[in-house]
């Protein structure tokens, strides 16, 4: 029986004890809480500064279209800022400098005192996607609208006053000798490289124009060999008063200033006759109207899924977080990359303090103002981090955010391919590494390798396939599953099978291999076989358009191949083991990798040995939430609201005291803003909400007692959940499509 059978059945199971509500659905009241409603309680998570920018970038608020993006704040002498940047803007190289790099930095001056002693504010629409400030004297009113086009490669500035006002717009570059020298000192970072100056474009006409070219150190076959990115400023009636400045031509009452960015993998010439492309597919769309399709986006984005919670200032908190990261995550993630864990597309100058050893091994501190292109833990995506943001796009119906993720893992799978069969001589067969620069990369693994934190472990490959697959369930998206899912599953299986060896009983024996980060060189470690249970079972599920009858039987037989998830005894309860021998491993990592049989790899929990799940998680070692850390999930996977609460309450009170928005993450292990932080948040959140297995759905399976929520949430067979919850009760329930109705329970305690 596959595992996705057992869970089904622990549903009818749990049933039976009378935990789930007997209650039809169709009885309940059928009110709904619409998308105008939503929209409109939207409206109060929008965030409103009334002074101007004390601390700089720092009291920035973060706008983007998925591929381009800003950080805008307004210092108190009245210039508008703001902080470009591009989501495949990469150093020369990744490695070695901090990979992904900002734009640049521009700055619009509106003549003489524009805000100082007035009445003022900066808002985020979150509704609209765009921000709005407005300064107001005694003789005039200011008004500006910055948005960046939801469809289009251009950000916007609108600028509109009473009275007719002077405009200068400069480019900053960051990558000056000046600005070079913010860096924390050698040996705090891996910031080996040295980036390259930008080359302002010459002889430009009411425009300004700047790019950085880059080579790239190559990190496999996959790696570009260079690129070119870069930008051009443009607006009515401006001209040049430098290379890099513009002002305009006479005083006006209105003015549209474009930043128009694009990325072309070669050099300059091909990089202007790409701007000039993309200069005309801007100009062919009216601005007003490109406005009213940008809004038309966020709005539908705003519509396909929320959480509202309510009940007391924590509810108020967590409900602004995951609104928060859900914006920056569509802000962010619509391009050709995922998100960067570490501050996105949002880092800034950031006061960084800190300590680097001397020769000797003495500490000496450092108190550094960096600026935004460098960020700590840099250059690489970190699996481990960079996952935690798409979990929750699945029930968000977030599913175009979420292609980035899987169009760059599984190119870096096929780039790794070709390496494998060098490095290890296996055919049809690969991985990657948890951390992996944006175009793959292997080093050889040999078991004879002393114990590391990411050696020994491939665990990140089997998480690849399980969010692929669950990606499919969602989406039913047959294309996706053949094109993506079924030859990754090929691939990472091969290697799995090619690289170790098997018991006396026949079966896969993986040994050695990390459990977690946490404890290295184990047999049988428990994500992995977790990992590989789950699966498997769920690839068993595919329609023989998706995969063959040969990949299936092949399926089969694996299956019966993995070793048991490792259950045994500890502090007198029934637990998950973190491996199956641990060799007497020491700790080398804060995790607790034996829950990853209840998340992400979802055998146990409130569907099927619920009790094994909740003495796990009692027992656990590690105690913490924030950064990558799960507990939030793990306790709402396993049906523990009180402790899902508090993790999600803590997460949301995790704002850098540093920033003024207060979705900007407090750095934790990584960089400021955090991305994985609300991630978990969010993923927990959802749990508490609606849990899945198979086709069943179970609705407030970890729901907290004194929160009521509205929420729409996404289920797997294309299928949206949507209700209220009071006094810890589901008041109204509708299911689309209703054939669905049947599938769900609700639980009350």
């Amino acid at each position: 029986m596959s595992v996705l059978h057992r869970l089904s059945l622990g549903l009818a199971i749990t049933g039976a004890w009378s935990i789930l509500s007997a209650i039809s659905l169709q009885t309940l009241a059928a009110k709904s809480f619409s998308d105008a409603e939503a929209l409109s309680k939207l409206t109060s998570y929008d965030i409103e500064w009334k002074q101007p920018a004390l601390r700089g970038s720092m009291d920035s608020m973060p706008i983007g279209n998925g591929s381009l993006a800003a950080n805008v704040w307004v210092e108190s002498g009245g210039d508008l800022l703001l902080y470009l940047a591009r989501d495949d803007a990469w150093a020369s190289d990744a490695e070695a400098c901090d990979g992904l790099l900002k734009l640049g930095r521009l700055r619009i001056r509106f003549g003489e005192e524009a805000f100082p002693n007035t009445e003022f504010s900066q808002r985020l629409s979150l509704e609209q996607g765009a921000i709005e400030i407005l300064g107001v004297n005694s003789t005039h009113r200011l008004r500006i609208k910055v948005w960046v086009d939801a469809l289009k490669p251009v950000l916007r500035v609108e600028v509109e006053s009473d009275d007719p006002l002077p405009l200068r717009v400069t480019f900053e570059s960051l990558r000056t000798p000046e600005e070079l020298a913010k860096r924390p000192p050698d040996g705090y970072t891996r910031w080996r490289g040295k980036l390259l100056p930008d080359k302002i474009l010459e002889g430009q006409a009411g425009s300004i124009s700047w790019i950085q070219q880059v080579d790239y150190q190559p990190k496999s076959e996959a790696s570009p060999a260079q690129a070119c990115f870069g930008a051009l400023v443009r607006g009515t009636d401006l001209r040049n008063a430098s290379p890099q400045s513009l002002i305009s031509t006479h005083p006006a009452r209105h003015h549209l200033i474009e930043v128009i960015s694009t990325n072309v993998p070669d050099g300059q010439q091909e990089w202007i006759s790409a701007m000039e492309s993309v200069m005309s597919e801007v100009s062919g769309v009216p601005a007003a109207e490109a406005w009213e399709s940008h809004v038309q986006w966020w709005r539908a984005f705003w519509t396909r899924s929320w959480i509202f919670v309510s009940g007391d200032k924590d509810a108020e908190a967590v409900t602004q977080a995951y609104i928060l990261q859900r914006f920056m995550n569509a802000c962010a993630s619509r391009g050709a990359y995922p998100v960067k864990f570490n501050g996105s597309l949002f880092t800034m100058d950031y006061q960084l303090k800190g300590a680097v050893r001397d020769k000797e091994g003495a500490k000496i501190p450092f108190d550094v103002l960096v600026n935004g292109d460098f960020r700590r833990w840099g250059e690489y995506y970190w699996f481990q981090n960079t996952r935690l943001i798409y979990w929750p796009m699945l029930a968000d119906g977030d599913f175009d955010l979420m292609r980035p993720f899987f169009r760059m893992y599984g190119a870096i799978l096929e780039a790794n391919a070709s390496i494998a069969s060098k490095l290890y001589g296996f055919e049809n067969a690969s991985y990657f590494m948890e951390t992996t620069s944006p175009w793959g990369g292997l080093k050889k693994v040999d078991h004879e390798m002393p114990g590391r934190n990411t050696l020994h472990y491939f665990t990140c490959s089997l998480e690849y396939l399980a969010m692929a697959l669950e990606y499919w369930r969602y989406t039913q998206d047959e294309a996706f599953a053949a094109s993506s899912l079924v030859p990754a599953a090929r691939q990472i299986f091969s290697f799995l099978l090619q690289f170790y060896g098997r018991d006396a009983d026949g079966r896969i024996l993986l040994d050695p291999h990390n459990s977690g980060e946490t404890y290295l060189k184990v047999r049988n470690p428990a994500p992995d076989v977790a990992g590989l249970h789950w699966i498997l079972s769920g690839l068993l599920d595919l329609p023989g358009e998706v995969a063959t009858a040969n990949d299936k039987a092949h399926w089969t037989e694996l299956l019966k191949m993995v070793s048991p998830v490792p259950v045994g005894d500890k502090n007198g309860q029934r637990v998950i083991l973190p491996a199956e021998d641990l060799r007497g491993g020491q700790r080398a990592n804060s995790e607790n990798p034996e829950l990853y049989a209840v998340f992400p790899f979802r055998l146990f929990g409130v569907f099927y040995d619920n009790d094994l799940a909740r003495q796990t998680y009692h027992q656990r070692d590690i105690h913490q939430t924030g950064c990558w850390y799960q507990d939030p999930i793990h306790a709402a996977f396993a049906g523990l609201a009180q402790e899902a609460q508090e993790g999600v309450v803590s997460v949301a009170n995790s704002s850098d005291s540093n920033c003024r928005f207060p979705g900007f993450r407090g750095m934790g292990h990584d960089y400021t803003p955090d991305m994985d932080h609300s991630g978990v948040l969010m993923t927990a959140l959802q749990a508490m909400i609606m849990q899945t297995s198979g086709k069943e759905i179970l609705l407030l399976p970890a729901w907290p007692a004194g929160w009521d929520a509205q929420f729409r949430l996404h289920a797997p067979f294309s299928t949206v959940v949507e209700g209220n919850i009071s006094a810890g009760m589901a008041s109204s329930v509708s299911v689309t499509p209703s054939s669905r109705t049947s599938d769900v329970r609700i639980f009350h305690p």
